[in-house]
């Protein structure tokens, strides 16, 4: 009985911690790293803010911001990524 119980308890953690979306962005640790990765495009208009992620991070990414207050990890390999990074960046003389 009790081994069943504990077999639910990890279940349902199991799930709990790989069920999140795609989307997701570690916000525990002092640096922010994606482990999941967004592959279709938003439009430009629809992005508030493109910073990159940690050179600690595993993987390169950017973390998109939405109008609609969203955040949204891409890979920086992305053309589209690349450029909406450099129009936000872009030094206005």
């Amino acid at each position: 009985m009790l081994l069943c119980f504990l077999l639910c308890i990890l279940l349902n953690e199991s799930c709990f911690l790989g069920c999140f979306p795609a989307h997701a962005v570690n916000d525990i640790t002092p640096a922010k790293c994606c482990f999941q990765f967004f592959n279709g495009r938003i439009p430009q208009k629809q992005i508030k803010s493109t910073t990159k992620t940690h050179s600690k991070c595993v993987e390169k990414a950017f973390v998109v911001s939405t109008a609609k207050g969203t955040q949204v990890c891409v890979r920086q390999n992305l053309n589209w990524a690349q450029e909406a990074f450099k129009r936000q960046h872009a030094v206005q003389y």
